[in-house]
C-alpha cells in the first residue's frame, strides 16, 4: 500500500520520511539511508505499542469526521448571513477544505488500488481501506496535524473577520467585574487562558465603565486621540460609514500556537525544508510562549504559558546569552524532549473548536441585541445597526450608554446583558465548547473557580 500511494496518489495530504523513501526508491531504483532510518522507527513503534497501533487510526477518523460536521454546521449557520470583508476566496478554502476530509474518508490510496484492480478484472478487498494508515501511526499523525492546523487557519481567520469571540470577551469582563454573574462563562474562560490578554484586550482588562468603552474602542481600531477627555464620541456613529472609514482595522487573534504553526509550510502547504537540524528546533522551540517549571525527577514538572509579551522577551534574550555563555543548545534528545512538550502544550488551543465557539458567541449577541434592542433604539435611534454583520458594535453601545451614564439607561442594559447570559451559564450552554473538546478530542479541561482567577489578576 505504500509504494500504491507513493506511485498513484502524488496529492496525497502529506508524505513522513518512509513514504518519502519509498517514492525515491521507486523513481530512482536507490535506497536512500533516510528510508532504513524511518523503516526502523516504524518498526520500533510497532514493537512498543504493538495491538494500539491501529488507535491512531480510530483517533484520526472520529477527529475528521466531528471537522467535517463541523465545516457542514459553520456552512448552513452563514448560508444568509454575510460580511463584506470576508472574501469568495475564503468561502472556497472553506468548502476545499471540506472537499478534503471527504476525500480522504473515502481512502484514496484505497480508490487508487480499486481502479488497478479493475482494470486487472479483479476486486480490491474492502478491509484493505486505510491500510497503509493502520500500519503507519506516524502518518495518522501527519495527517492530524494537517487537518487541524487548516481548520486553526480558518477558524482564527472567521472569528477575526466577524469580531464573534473578542467583542463578547469584552461584555463578559464587563459583567464579571460589575457583579452582576452568577458564574462563570466557562467556554470563554477556556478560551481567554488559551489565547491570552493580549489577543483580546489592549494593555490590562478594563476594570472600570470609562475603561470598558476606551479599551473596546481601541480594539475595533480607534486610536487614543479619538477620546475626549470628558466623554468618549466616535460609538455615537459608529453605524455610519463615514465614521467606520476613519479608523483602523481591529485588531484580532495573532501569534498563536507558535511552536505548531512552524510545521504549516511543511505538513500543510507542501513546502519549506524536509530536513531538521538541532538548530532548526532550537529556534522553534525559541517562539514557545510556554516555560518549563520544576522537574521531571521530584513529579513537578509543568508548563506554564507567559502572556505578556514583554515576559516572553526577557525568556528569549535569556535563553540567547545562556546558549552564547555556554556555546551551543541542548543535546539532540533534549530538544526533541522540550519539542514534545511544546506541542503538547498547544495540542488545545490548535484544535480547539473555534467556529462552534465563534456561532455559540454569535447566538449570544443576538440574544443580547433582543433583550436591549428597545433601549438603545430610544438612545441611538432605530437605524444603530444597519445589518446583522454588525451585531458586535452592540457591546460598544451598551460601553457607550455605561459610559454617559445617561437616565441609568447604561445600568439597566449591563443588567440585561447580564440575565442573558447568566440564563446560559445556569443552563450549562455556556460549557458547550468544552463539552465538545471532552467528547470529540478526549481533553480534559478543569477551569478555575472565579475567585481563584480574580486572585490571580489582583
Amino acid at each position: 500500500m505504500a509504494v500504491t500511494l507513493a506511485r498513484l496518489v502524488p496529492d496525497y495530504p502529506v508524505k513522513d520520511e518512509f513514504i518519502r523513501g519509498i517514492r525515491q526508491l521507486d523513481e530512482r531504483k536507490e535506497i536512500p539511508f533516510y528510508l532504513i532510518y524511518a523503516t526502523q522507527i516504524l518498526l520500533d513503534v510497532h514493537h512498543i505499542i504493538r495491538d494500539r497501533a491501529s488507535d491512531a487510526l480510530d483517533s484520526l477518523i472520529k477527529h475528521t469526521v466531528a471537522m467535517d460536521n463541523e465545516l457542514s454546521s459553520h456552512i448552513k449557520f452563514h448560508e444568509n448571513l454575510k460580511i463584506e470583508n470576508w472574501p469568495v476566496s475564503n468561502d472556497r478554502a472553506l468548502r476545499e477544505l471540506q472537499r478534503s476530509l471527504q476525500w480522504f474518508s473515502q481512502d484514496p490510496v484505497f480508490l487508487a488500488k480499486q481502479r488497478v484492480a479493475q482494470m486487472a478484472g479483479s476486486l480490491a478487498l474492502e478491509s484493505k481501506r486505510h491500510r497503509v494508515l493502520v500500519h503507519s501511526p506516524i502518518l495518522c499523525g501527519l495527517l492530524l496535524y494537517h487537518f487541524r492546523a487548516r481548520m486553526y487557519e480558518i477558524g482564527v481567520a472567521i472569528v477575526n473577520t466577524w469580531g464573534s469571540i473578542t467583542y463578547p470577551a469584552h461584555l463578559y469582563n464587563a459583567l464579571r467585574h460589575e457583579g452582576l454573574l452568577k458564574g462563570q462563562w466557562a467556554d470563554m474562560d477556556a478560551v481567554q487562558t488559551l489565547l491570552g490578554d493580549s489577543n483580546l484586550f489592549v494593555g490590562e482588562r478594563p476594570g472600570n465603565k470609562d475603561d470598558y468603552l476606551k479599551r473596546f474602542l481601541l480594539q475595533i481600531g480607534y486610536s487614543a486621540s479619538a477620546f475626549t477627555s470628558r466623554r468618549i464620541r466616535p460609538l455615537r456613529r459608529l453605524g455610519r460609514n463615514q465614521d467606520l472609514a476613519s479608523r483602523a482595522a481591529p485588531r484580532g487573534i495573532k501569534g498563536g500556537a507558535p511552536v505548531s504553526c512552524m510545521f504549516v509550510e511543511r505538513y500543510v502547504r507542501g513546502s519549506g525544508q524536509v530536513e531538521l537540524s538541532p538548530q532548526h528546533v532550537d529556534e522553534i522551540l525559541s517562539r514557545s510562549r510556554f516555560q518549563e517549571i520544576g522537574t521531571e525527577e521530584d513529579g513537578t514538572l509543568m508548563l506554564a504559558q507567559i502572556d505578556d509579551p514583554n515576559e516572553l522577551r526577557k525568556k528569549r534574550q535569556l535563553k540567547q546569552r545562556t546558549k552564547m555563555t555556554e556555546g551551543a543548545q541542548l543535546p539532540p534528545g533534549k530538544l526533541l524532549r522540550s519539542l514534545v512538550l511544546a506541542l503538547g502544550a498547544e495540542t488545545l488551543e490548535f484544535s480547539f473548536p473555534y467556529l462552534l465557539m465563534h456561532r455559540l458567541c454569535w447566538k449570544f449577541l443576538r440574544q443580547v441585541k433582543e433583550a436591549c434592542d428597545l433601549t438603545l433604539k430610544e438612545l441611538y435611534t432605530p437605524a444603530y445597526i444597519a445589518e446583522e454583520s454588525q451585531l458586535p458594535f452592540v457591546v460598544g453601545y451598551i460601553f457607550t450608554a455605561v459610559s454617559e451614564d445617561e437616565g441609568g439607561r447604561g445600568d439597566f442594559l449591563m443588567r440585561t446583558a447580564a440575565e442573558v447570559l447568566n440564563d446560559i451559564i445556569e443552563s450549562e450552554a455556556g460549557e458547550s465548547v468544552i463539552g465538545a473538546v471532552r467528547n470529540i478530542y478526549g481533553f480534559k479541561i478543569e477551569m478555575a473557580a472565579e475567585d481563584d482567577l480574580d486572585e490571580r489578576g489582583s
